[in-house]
């Protein structure tokens, strides 16, 4: 897309399958950034983050989205194998409610190469994310019998103007923050 459409993006946001250094290149190499869902406890990234966050580095102020409590966690400079910039790893608590009164907590991290958007920005972006595979990849599922899609050229091309045609969301990144 890049070839033929030049500059499309800013950021590109993905799920955890992406985090390596070829696909974190080619973003950097097409000028945008990339965040990224880290979920394997096992990486390198995660154990040195996961330390540094139970030391109580990085801790940010909490934020509330709708009924949501959200602590986050944001420390850049970390380094991967193969990739040429530091890495900033953010991660998220969110402390949600239940009507019986106690309370539910889910846990995200992410990896990104962007050093100047606010984590509370970078938390909706992977919620829009979610919101793509929960609303339209359910929809295009249950009533169009698509099945999971890794496919190439026509089809593929196909396949993603139907999702985009299901995507109803924007995100909106405040001027302010360089991207």
């Amino acid at each position: 897309m890049y070839k033929k459409f030049h500059h499309f993006a800013d950021v590109i946001v993905t799920d955890a399958l992406y985090l390596n250094a070829t696909f974190l290149n080619v973003i950097l190499d097409c000028h945008m950034d990339a965040v990224v869902r880290l979920k394997d406890e096992r990486r390198l990234i995660y154990k040195d983050a996961q330390k540094l966050f139970e030391k109580g580095e990085g801790k940010k102020k909490d934020f509330r989205r709708g009924k949501k409590r959200i602590e986050a966690w944001d420390i850049s400079g970390f380094e991967m194998e193969g990739v040429n910039v530091p890495l900033r790893v953010v991660r998220f608590c969110e402390h949600t409610r239940r009507k019986d009164g106690t309370e539910e907590e889910n846990w995200m991290w992410l990896v990104t190469t962007n050093e100047v958007i606010p984590y509370e920005t970078l938390w909706e972006m992977m919620h829009k994310r979610w919101d793509i595979e929960e609303n339209a990849f359910h929809q295009l599922k249950t009533y169009y019998h698509a099945k999971h899609c890794y496919c190439h050229a026509g089809m593929e091309v196909i396949f993603l103007l139907t999702l985009i045609a299901f995507y109803k969301g924007t995100i909106s990144i405040p001027k302010n923050t360089g991207v």
